[in-house]
């Protein structure tokens, strides 16, 4: 009761006096929520818009860096090896031209070059994993064009969602396509393709409700589709 009496008398909360507690144990749930609703309308509710570690957690420190390698990477793969990706095969001089592996596919024309060699002109990658890294740049950056109409129209699908799930189509098909390579069993890549829009079905499927008598978000659900589709490309 001491306690009670205490809290009554000297706390305060943005000038709002905190109920004692056995009057906030008898508080009707109306009459509370109206309560914490004049708190937040007056502005005394603490809003938590940071971290609770505001940015010095090892966790942010690593998305910081991990982030900070792949815009290097990313810049890279689009700029420096279209430019001057076929220029550094062609100084390769005194070693026999690599022959063309043979692929069932016809339209596969790039050498083994093309897959194993690292050169240090594209931070020791090869060109085909420099290929990869400029799929996955664009798919994220059409995702986000995609998920930007739809966050200018406030709907529930935004920019983040749309980029993740283009990056995330994009991964898996290129994972699907060159991630078997170097097994002893042939695989077949078009069941990837085939498999994602169903996944992609049921993220398009929770955005769908029915507001009175009316299907609402039914564009939104496509365009997840639409940036699937656009990631497998």
């Amino acid at each position: 009761q001491a306690t009670c009496r205490w809290r009554h008398r000297h706390i305060f909360h943005g000038g709002w006096r905190v109920p004692p507690c056995g009057s906030r144990r008898r508080m009707q749930a109306p009459m509370r929520e109206a309560w914490l609703g004049m708190r937040l309308q007056s502005g005394s509710e603490p809003r938590h818009t940071k971290s609770a570690s505001h940015g010095m957690s090892v966790a942010y420190t690593s998305a910081l860096l991990l982030s900070a390698v792949f815009v290097v990477y990313a810049l890279f793969a689009i700029i420096a090896e279209p430019l001057y990706g076929v220029y550094l095969e062609s100084r390769m001089r005194g070693a026999e031209e690599p022959a063309r592996p043979q692929m069932p596919n016809p339209l596969w024309t790039e050498t083994h070059a093309f897959r194993t060699v690292r050169w240090p002109q594209l931070l020791f990658l090869t060109r085909q994993e420099v290929e990869f890294a400029r799929r996955m740049v664009f798919a994220l950056l059409c995702g986000a064009l995609l998920g930007l109409e739809r966050t200018e129209k406030s709907r529930g699908a935004g920019i983040r969602t749309m980029s993740l799930i283009s990056l995330g189509a994009c991964v898996f098909t290129v994972g699907g396509i060159h991630a078997f390579e170097q097994g002893t069993q042939i695989w077949d890549a078009s069941r990837v393709s085939a498999t994602l829009p169903t996944g992609v079905g049921f993220l398009g499927g929770a955005l769908i409700f029915k507001d009175a008598g009316q299907i609402q978000a039914i564009t939104t659900a496509c365009g997840v589709w639409l940036a699937c589709a656009v990631g497998m490309c």
